[in-house]
């Protein structure tokens, strides 16, 4: 079965990664969850944020400035590129100004190409504001530290650091006006270095500083000063000390309502007082005595740097009090407490990391409504949430606010191997899964979602102090145990070596070991284990550093009973990977001064002397084996041949260089992983100095490069492929700039073999040349041996073709619209992969057979007719005969309601009518006209509202007659709108046809829209087929805003893939269509309704479904039935109650009422004809009325007024 396919539709994710099959793409049915489309995890410490009056979030860390709205990036927020000089701008805070314009300071010197010195304000949409230039060039090292601004408007700055021109003035601390320049009226005392601010309601400010021309000194001292700058000398400075060997820095000053003053920082201590932390001055100053922590207050086990970094006051006079500190008054307290006002504890409030990962807090915001938020570094608790949490007002967690990424963080995935279930174990160094808890190992099912039934213990991995656990590598054996090693000394609160052996259920298998005096294998060092593999005859095999009470020195094997072998390896080298071959020969990639790569004879302690290196290659170090089906050995790491640096080598057998192999490495770039794929391609990850990133890559067997598609990851991504040939990258937080933590799927662990080719129109009967037009759209019939991976395929506009397939055996089979037209050399082409080679090239010669004219054309609106607004339409006409072809084309509507405006190309325009001429119109060639329109305002007469209907009409014709004239004409219905969604499906035909039109075909418009952060690079939309009322073999694509192909699996799943499409998210070109048609059933009669809806997958994103298209067969001829039963609406237009009557009866069985979309508004079952139906609430505009009575449904229109 063609897994990645089926698997695909069935989870309504992006399958379309699988159309062209491009193996380093992502499998978006793995770990399929569904977040929302801009969600964002905050993955850097953070220096500040703030919460302005519309809830909404800014975030700082060093290199980033971001706004959101609770977990989503806000899109309407303008991105920029800040640099100072050529490198990354640092960011160190933002203030939000009352009119909502923000104030950003850091390092930088441009923005977006603009200078702007370490300060810059921006609009409220993110915009530049270019009004606002302040002169700050003088300030150095990491510019702009602090932004505060005055109730005036006036605006304080403190850099990191400034000079005057004479350069003997390192005052920091400088005043603008609103505008941005400088206020000379401001005038500091000089040759001292400021470093926080509060400003008093009197327009005081309170000042930490260093002492008088000490540059370097401590900024333990807390002064007023007037407001124009000046010490103020009715302030007594207060000097706060450190213990000796620590510095003393003032963090925060908060001045509060009754004019006392809370100071906190890095302190023991004031004027001879001790207060650690946190103490409140008096107005004069002076300490304030009554304010007690109550004992030594705050502490920190390495006490030197207790700190608290911020403090907020709550309206009830409690303090939030966030820094560095593990106790307060002897009890733990881990960064984060509340005090009551008097500096007590207050013993209510809960520890911040019994739910947040969050060490070193550094900001704290309250929040309007008694919640606050809490942020800084990223902890080493092993829980949820790190970096950033809110909190309810009782200190309590709040769920509905979380920082989270898709995946395992933290992202370090080292193992991943599959259970005899075809489960996945994968191991490492993480505590979440998709924002759940999983520490360190976590068992999924096949479709990448989390298997709860497996569980470590109430503790699991874990070590003693100072020990970090984090597991280096797990193997599966044969009958489902699993092998796991790495930094850990405990499990499940005993204490264990570190590698043991775990029961299917995650459980310890207490029979492991049976020897070595019933104690498991121990290594000595955090990261010593380097690789783990398991051995053809049982047991695993451990490649590691060092290991604790031994002579082993590299290599070791461990039995499956728990007993140990130590192979000798040269000189101590670590060995980083193990490879079988065949034979049972064991490669060993070593580090240096082991020989690089060394082989071991099987199932001996002796290096094979028949496989010799080169010493270019013996003299470096290996990192990775991956063997070829051939034989020969891909090795990576760092090698100089030929005196030049080569990270990616391949061996022949006998371990001399293959000189075949073409891999060149770009200037200053090297590879760090690299993986063969089933079909003999090799995937790498490679480091491009030209672009300062990580990429992935696909090259030829031979070393050329495969294919253009490159996405960018992190440097720490590694392949896993598995013996299934499934392909997984692990280790990462980044794909093509999109978060993805610890592990994905690719696509060519499924998908890796290509039939491709391209189809040309023989239309002089001469054989198919360069010259000749190419054949597009045409359809291809995929069948399998296996028949449940068998499959139609349609190409796109250009004539070429790219498909690709799971390994099994194919005839494809060229079909055409109508068979008679047209014939196709070969007729069917036969490939076996992997038996047949990959990409297998074949083309299509298409002959024309007798003499077909056959045009068509059909109106398509591009976007929503809007009450006074203008409309774009498209009429899109085609020659789908086999005669050379020249006509003309006329475009019909109702110049009372709309004006024509212009169209390109440009026709000739009378009043209702357009007509343009064409010629020389190829076989199978489309071509499209593009009309403007101006639609009345409901003002106008006649006016237009929403629920009015405009009918386009368009024709086109030849010289000669038409084999199928029906679909020489077209009539757009389309439904006026105040609003619409921009991802929507829509029937061209209406929402009723006539019962004359059951059987032909209907045209469906798929509109999107990529309302993201980024642009979109693979587009695929879904549209499961009702094979109950349309012929899924008579769907036939007519065009599109872009290129696209369409695949259609197990009979009714349909797949628009629109590969690298590249769609921006900048409003004005952010739109896509295509447009197909499909034929009706003959069987549908009166009063049946066909409905068509969409899935639409802007790359990893969950999907995006459309409306409900729905469509009634409405009879516009005699009926029996109808002549007998007659269903009658009044009054119609109706106001309040609408009343049916249906010849004598008294009821239905239900009564539905729709819009012209199609979508049901109300229903009413059991339905009594003597009361009516109250329409009161529908807003002004056309409707259906469906009956529903027996067997029989009956439709009408009405009008609410």
């Amino acid at each position: 079965m063609n897994r990645i396919l089926l698997c695909l539709f069935s989870c309504l994710s992006l399958s379309g990664i699988a159309q062209n099959l491009d193996p380093l793409q992502i499998d978006a049915a793995f770990n399929a969850v569904n977040l929302p489309t801009n969600h964002h995890f905050i993955d850097l410490d953070i220096r500040k944020h703030l919460v302005g009056p519309d809830g909404k979030i800014y975030i700082v860390n060093e290199t980033s400035l971001t706004r959101m709205v609770g977990n989503q990036l806000d899109n309407t927020f303008v991105p920029h590129v800040f640099l100072n000089g050529t490198e990354a701008a640092i960011f160190q805070d933002v203030l939000l100004q009352p009119d909502g314009k923000l104030l950003v300071g850091g390092d930088f010197n441009k923005i977006d190409g603009v200078t702007r010195y370490k300060l810059a304000r921006f609009n409220i949409d993110g915009s530049l504001d270019t009004t606002f230039d302040a002169p700050l060039g003088t300030m150095y090292n990491y510019g702009v530290l602090k932004i505060y601004q005055q109730p005036d408007g006036k605006i304080l700055v403190i850099g990191d650091s400034a000079i005057n021109s004479g350069g003997n003035i390192f005052n920091n601390l400088i005043r603008l006006n609103a505008n941005g320049t400088v206020d000379t009226s401001f005038v500091t005392p000089a040759n001292y270095r400021w470093e926080n601010i509060a400003i008093e309601p009197s327009g005081t400010i309170l000042a930490t500083h260093n002492t008088y021309n000490s540059f370097y000194s401590d900024k333990n001292k807390v002064s007023r000063l007037t407001a124009n700058g000046a010490f103020d000398s009715s302030f007594a400075t207060a000097t706060f000390s450190g213990l000796t060997g620590s510095s003393a820095n003032v963090q925060k000053i908060v001045a509060l309502p009754d004019g006392k003053i809370l100071v906190a920082g890095r302190f023991t201590g004031i004027s001879g007082t001790s207060s650690s932390c946190l103490a409140k001055l008096n107005q004069n100053g002076s300490l304030d005595t009554s304010f007690s922590l109550g004992g030594e207050g705050f502490y920190a086990t390495a006490y030197l740097y207790c700190t608290v970094n911020d403090i907020q006051v709550q309206p009830d006079g409690k303090i939030l009090a966030g820094g560095v500190f593990t106790h307060f008054n002897g009890v733990p307290a881990k960064d984060f407490i509340r005090l009551n006002a008097n500096g007590t504890r207050d013993t209510s409030f809960p520890e911040l990391t019994s739910f947040a990962n969050i060490s070193n807090v550094t900001c704290i915001t309250q929040l309007p409504d008694g919640k606050a938020l809490v942020s800084g570094m990223n902890g080493y608790l092993e829980v949820e949430n790190p970096y950033i949490v809110r909190i309810n007002a009782d200190g309590s967690w709040d769920p509905t606010y979380q920082n989270y990424p898709k995946g395992f963080y933290n992202q370090a995935v080292n193992s991943v191997c599959k259970t005899p279930d075809g489960k996945l174990i994968v191991a490492g160094y993480f505590w979440t899964y998709n924002g759940e808890h999983h520490q360190l190992i976590a068992r999924l099912n096949s479709d990448g979602s989390i298997d709860n039934s497996f569980a470590s213990g109430v503790f699991g991995f874990s070590g003693t102090s100072g020990v970090q656990p984090s597991i280096a590598a797990a193997v599966v054996d044969a009958d489902g145990k699993i092998y796991v090693t790495g930094n850990f000394n405990r499990f499940n609160g005993a204490n264990c070596g570190n590698m043991i052996r775990l029961n299917p259920n995650g459980s310890k298998d207490t029979s492991f070991p049976v020897s070595n005096a019933g104690t498991e294998p121990n290594f000595s060092a955090q990261g010593s284990v380097k690789v783990m593999v398991p051995h053809p005859a049982g047991g695993v095999m451990v490649g590691f550093n060092n290991q604790t009470g031994s002579s082993g020195n590299g290599l070791m094997r461990v039995f499956a009973n728990g007993a140990t072998i130590n192979y000798a390896t040269d000189y101590y080298p670590r060995v980083f990977d193990v490879k079988f071959q065949s034979d049972q020969k064991m490669l060993l990639a070593l580090g240096y001064n082991g020989g690089s790569i060394r082989r071991f004879n099987a199932n001996s302690f002796n290096y094979d002397p028949t496989f010799v290196v080169p010493s270019g290659i013996s003299a470096g170090s290996a990192s990775r084996i991956e063997l070829q089906n051939d034989g020969k050995i891909l090795v990576v790491g760092e090698f100089t041949i030929g005196g030049q640096s080569k990270s990616l080598v391949r061996l022949n057998a006998d371990g001399s260089l293959d000189s075949t192999f073409t891999f060149s490495l770009p200037a200053n770039s090297y590879v760090n992983d690299a993986c063969v794929l089933a079909d003999g391609k090799i995937a790498i990850n490679l480091y491009d100095n030209a672009i300062y990133a990580n990429k992935l890559s696909l090259l030829n067997a031979d070393g050329s490069v495969a294919t253009t598609s490159t996405p960018t990851v992190s440097w720490e991504a590694r392949f896993t492929k598995l013996d299934d040939g499934s392909l997984y990258l692990r280790g990462m937080k980044m794909y093509d700039d999109r978060q993805l933590y610890g592990l994905v799927r690719l696509v060519a662990g499924d998908a890796t073999y290509f039939l491709q080719g391209q189809n040309r129109l023989d239309s002089n009967n001469n054989g198919c040349q360069a010259n000749d037009p190419v054949f597009p759209w045409l359809k291809y019939q995929f069948t399998a041996a296996n028949s449940s991976d068998s499959f139609t395929y349609i190409a796109d506009s250009s004539g070429n073709f790219n498909i690709g397939v799971t390994e099994g055996q194919y005839t494809l089979t060229p079909q055409f619209e109508n068979p008679t037209y047209f014939s196709a050399s070969p007729t069917a082409t036969s490939v076996n992969f992997p038996t047949t080679q990959s990409p297998s090239q074949q083309n299509f010669c298409v002959t024309p057979v007798g003499i077909h004219p056959d045009l068509e054309v059909v109106v398509l609106p591009i976007d929503a007719a809007r009450p006074g607004f203008s409309a774009t339409y498209k009429i899109v006409y085609r020659n789908k005969g086999n005669q050379l072809l020249s006509g003309s084309v006329n475009f019909g509507y109702n110049d009372t309601v709309s004006d024509f405006v212009s169209s390109f190309p440009a026709g000739t325009a009378s009043p209702g009518s357009v007509n343009w001429n064409f010629s020389a119109l190829y076989p199978q060639e489309k071509r499209e006209i593009t009309i403007n329109m101006l639609l009345n305002s409901p003002v106008q007469v006649p006016s237009l509202n929403a629920g009015s209907v405009l009918d386009y009409t368009v024709g086109i014709s030849s010289s000669v007659a038409d084999e199928t004239p029906d679909d020489n004409q077209f009539t757009l219905h389309q439904t006026v709108v105040n609003s619409y969604d921009p991802n929507d499906k829509t029937c061209l035909e209406g929402n009723l046809i006539p019962i004359g039109k059951v059987g032909e075909y209907v045209h469906y418009m798929i509109r999107f829209e990529n309302n993201g952060t980024y642009a979109a690079e693979n587009i695929s939309v879904h549209d499961n087929i009702d094979t109950s009322k349309f012929d899924i073999t008579t769907l036939t694509p007519l065009t599109g805003s872009h290129t696209y192909t369409t695949r259609i699996t197990d009979g009714n799943k349909v797949e628009f893939y629109f590969g690298a499409i590249n769609l921006p998210y900048q409003d004005a070109v952010n739109d896509g269509y295509l447009v197909f048609k499909i034929k009706t059933l003959n069987s549908l009669t009166y009063g049946d309704n066909f409905t068509n809806s969409a899935a639409i997958f802007f790359d990893y994103n969950p999907a995006i479904a459309t409306n409900t298209a729905s469509t009634f067969v409405e009879q516009l001829m005699a009926n029996p039935d109808v002549d007998k039963i007659r269903l009658t609406v009044y009054p119609n237009p109706a106001s309040q109650k609408l009343h049916l009557k249906m010849g004598d009866l008294n009821s239905a069985s239900s009564v539905n009422i729709y819009n012209l979309q199609g979508m049901l508004l109300l229903s009413v079952t059991n339905f009594d004809f003597s009361e009516g139906i109250d329409v009161s609430r529908l807003s002004v505009g056309s409707y259906l009325v469906e009956v529903r009575n027996s067997d029989k449904t009956f439709v009408s229109r009405f009008v609410k007024r």
